[in-house]
């Protein structure tokens, strides 16, 4: 049950690949992403993707889901307890960066993308971000009780497991920066036949179709357009938090 002041605050555990989970109250039942107990393996639970809307070149911030190895990847960890994951795409001519962290006493991770043009022209260009979600046990498991809708005010993603350990709880994927074009929650639409999240189907589609999980065992996914890069040097800012509430009114 959740504790009645609503508990600790969220936790997040990121590996220099971009690998780990994210949880709250109760680290091995209630994890809010998928995990692998496979060491080696060192599969990511979610994946942050940088597309250029011109040549549909893409890829990925964190260096465990850039199977494309179109970027050079740099990762560091504070001891305030914050992670940078940099990606310098160099034939794209695009710099980002994800800063990731947990403020005190909070219920969410907050997922900083600054973007840099490194180009001399204006650059069109959209960030997905796709989230693979347990709300259970871990390692991965495939948790088809798993329930995601989509609160149309705010664009939130929500999603809660009626059979898992806080049934009333509701993990959280939103915008605070930036506002999404379009969301997917369909793991089979998203990723493809076959696919994984270092090289989803999603990728090649104008945008994400928003339709329900035809096979359970659902994902929350977001894809919010960078436009402002107009010249060498522009930057721009997107934010994302991902979380959990102990009901849908603290998680909106």
């Amino acid at each position: 049950r959740v504790p009645e002041d609503g508990g600790p605050q969220y936790a997040l555990l990121l590996t220099q690949n971009g690998g780990g989970f994210a949880a709250r109250w109760d680290a091995q039942g209630n994890r809010t992403t998928g995990f692998t107990a496979d060491p080696a393996a060192d599969a990511p639970a979610m994946a942050f993707h940088l597309r250029d809307l011109e040549t549909g070149e893409h890829f990925s911030l964190t260096p465990g889901a850039d199977v494309s190895g179109r970027a050079e990847h740099k990762v560091r960890f504070g001891q305030e307890g914050y992670a940078v994951f940099e990606a310098v795409g160099v034939e794209a001519r695009l710099k980002a960066s994800m800063t990731a962290f947990v403020p005190p006493d909070s219920p969410s991770a907050f997922l900083v993308f600054d973007v840099e043009n490194l180009g001399s022209g204006p650059r069109r260009l959209d960030l997905t971000g796709l989230v693979d979600l347990a709300l259970g046990e871990a390692p991965r498991q495939a948790n088809r009780s798993v329930v995601v809708s989509r609160d149309p005010e705010t664009g939130t993603l929500l999603a809660r497991n009626p059979d898992g350990k806080f049934p009333e709880a509701s993990a959280f994927f939103a915008a605070v920066v930036g506002r999404p074009s379009s969301y997917g929650t369909d793991r089979a639409g998203l990723l493809g036949v076959g696919g994984d999240l270092g090289e989803p189907a999603a990728l090649s589609r104008p945008e994400l179709d928003g339709s329900p999980a035809s096979q359970g065992n659902p994902m929350a996914a977001l894809r919010l357009p960078i436009l402002d890069l107009r010249e060498h040097g522009d930057t721009a800012r997107v934010v994302l938090v991902l979380g959990q509430g102990k009901d849908r009114e603290e998680a909106l």
